[in-house]
């Protein structure tokens, strides 16, 4: 039994990989993503020589810490996020901080609590392709239903996401990404 759920395991994703090459998830108006960072860009400024990761924490709400202690620290993290933006926007492309806020969710809570100066700061790190901004609130489990999809998409006024300008739809738990999931960020201009 256990050697045929391995096949079957392997079989699934198989066909799911072979299923996304193909275009298995397009949106409803059948649009192609176009690609999401500017290749000869960057290796015009030469190519880069090595990549830190600063992960600063998961933000999967009571499971990392108590609620109210992530939400926080996630602020925080954004925060220092933008002043390292900041300091490194003159350097060359290759030599820029760059950051991806892994939930919405905490970018609202940071907006709500910003200054109109800092507000200012974070969508100049937009702007330049240094912070990116998840286009999903927090992990996707709970959203089953078409009205919780909803809910998921529009977490931020249309007039903030339009600033945010999300570009990439993530996952950052383990319980898979819906079909349904792509598709309705797909509809909202979220092609990563």
């Amino acid at each position: 039994m256990k050697k045929q759920t391995d096949y079957n395991i392997v079989f699934f994703s198989l066909f799911i990989s072979i299923w996304l090459f193909i275009g298995g998830c397009t949106s409803e108006k059948g649009k192609i993503a176009e690609p999401l960072f500017d290749k000869d860009e960057l290796e015009a400024e030469g190519p880069i020589k090595y990549i830190d990761l600063v992960h600063c924490s998961h933000t999967d709400y009571g499971f990392t810490d108590h609620p109210m202690i992530a939400q926080e620290l996630q602020r925080r993290f954004l925060d220092i996020a933008v002043d390292a933006a900041i300091l490194t926007r003159e350097n060359p492309k290759n030599e820029q901080f760059r950051w991806s806020a892994e939930a919405l969710d905490v970018v609202k809570d940071w907006w709500e609590h910003a200054t109109p100066e800092r507000q200012n700061e974070l969508l100049n790190s937009i702007s330049s392709g240094q912070i990116a901004i998840n286009a999903l609130p927090f992990h996707i489990h709970p959203f089953i239903n078409e009205r919780q999809w909803k809910l998921m998409t529009s977490w931020v006024p249309d007039d903030l996401w339009a600033k945010f300008k999300p570009a990439v739809g993530m996952q950052h738990d383990v319980n898979g990404f819906p079909r349904s999931a792509a598709i309705g960020l797909l509809d909202k201009g979220v092609n990563y």
